[in-house]
């Protein structure tokens, strides 16, 4: 029973390893491009392969993917109550924080001396259904004004694609004009961490 649940999430993580590397090229505008994208997801991917590790390698925490993240994006400040969610969410929602993150970076509120990103979530109830997770990323203090992008890149494909398919959440982005501000809502995980 183990050997076939350790190799079923080896052909998951191949999968998502093969995917990310294909389609990242296909967005890249250069070697060194691709080089700096394959790594910053690649590293995302860690993130949350080694926090499931170190619990039970079937859920995680939600805050200590976040901490983590704010190794890298020490900009990066956070508030919510502690969630434990499953491989797939973790993975996920990891990804699409990286994403984020490196937008910041790149063309948001990360490229300034003087710019923030919080992140902020709880969990809010619902009278029909689940109870929901509302997750805020807030951007200010850019260097410059952010404008919706023209096109449509493999990040932000990814991102949607993780929030829509694979948490079955919704996200809503406003690039104001002190930096983009995002809320991402998807199903409660139970107590078992899945939505």
């Amino acid at each position: 029973m183990h050997t076939r649940e350790l190799h079923h999430r080896l052909r998951n993580l191949f999968a998502t390893l093969q995917s990310i590397m294909t389609l990242t090229k296909n967005s890249a505008t250069s070697i060194d491009d691709y080089i700096e994208r394959i790594h910053n997801r690649l590293s995302a991917l860690n993130r949350a392969q080694q926090i499931l590790l170190d619990t039970n390698f079937v859920t995680g925490s939600f805050a200590a993917l976040v901490k983590d993240l704010c190794k890298t994006y020490p900009k990066v400040r956070w508030s919510g109550p502690d969630i434990i969610l499953a491989e797939n969410a973790m993975v996920s929602i990891s990804l699409v924080l990286n994403e984020l993150a490196t937008n910041a970076a790149k063309y948001g509120a990360l490229t300034s001396d003087k710019g923030l990103v919080k992140i902020k979530w709880t969990i809010v109830a619902v009278e029909e259904g689940p109870d929901m997770v509302k997750l805020s990323w807030s951007e200010s203090g850019g260097a410059k004004a952010v404008s919706a992008p023209s096109l449509s890149g493999f990040g932000s494909s990814l991102i949607d694609h993780s929030i829509t398919r694979n948490l079955r959440g919704e996200i809503d982005r406003d690039w104001a004009a002190d930096g983009l501000q995002c809320t991402i809502t998807f199903p409660a995980p139970d107590d078992k961490g899945y939505s």
